[in-house]
């Protein structure tokens, strides 16, 4: 009798798990895939960005600047405890915003134990190629963007400095005297 009920469960078991299964996604027209991670790379890449767009434009249409902007947000978050955090914490973040861009690269082209310099791609340009986004420059989006890891960078007690030249941004990251 105990063998009778434990095969009679298992058969249940079996078909209602045969029922529901087949019942699951099967009739809906609609299959989500795994995006890559390249493609949630990029993705997030453009929203942050168009986020930061929308910002800008709304600060400018409060009559802020992008400067005001960048301060605004800059207050609200860090790159780590200034007491701990060293040049590489920011290399580091850097390197994850950059290269979340397809073609983003980023490179060090000197150190010492309180310089930092290096370099990196535009990979943003071609969301201007029309021209402004959200009425949002090119100009304007790359100093708040750079101008916010000043800020970032001035909370970790240190110096951020950056100088656009053609395609590459040339940063140079120091410790505060």
């Amino acid at each position: 009798m105990k063998t009778k009920s434990i095969s009679l469960l298992t058969l249940i078991g079996i078909s209602l798990s045969i029922i529901c299964y087949s019942q699951d996604n099967s009739k809906h027209s609609i299959q989500f895939q795994e995006a890559s991670l390249e493609s949630k790379h990029e993705f997030a890449a453009w929203r942050v960005d168009y986020y930061i767009c929308t910002g800008i434009a709304y600060a400018k249409s409060m009559g802020q600047s992008v400067e005001d902007f960048a301060e605004f947000v800059g207050k609200h978050h860090g790159l780590g405890n200034p007491k701990t955090a060293t040049l590489a914490t920011v290399a580091y973040a850097g390197h994850t915003v950059m290269t979340s861009y397809p073609g983003g690269t980023i490179e060090v082209i000197s150190e010492s134990d309180s310089v930092l310099i290096f370099k990196c791609n535009r990979p943003y340009i071609d969301y201007y190629k029309n021209g402004p986004m959200l009425g949002v420059t090119l100009d304007e989006f790359e100093r708040y963007f750079w101008g916010h890891v000043a800020i970032m960078a001035g909370k970790l007690n240190m110096d951020y400095k950056y100088e656009i030249k053609e395609d590459e941004i040339i940063s140079t990251l120091s410790y505060k005297e």
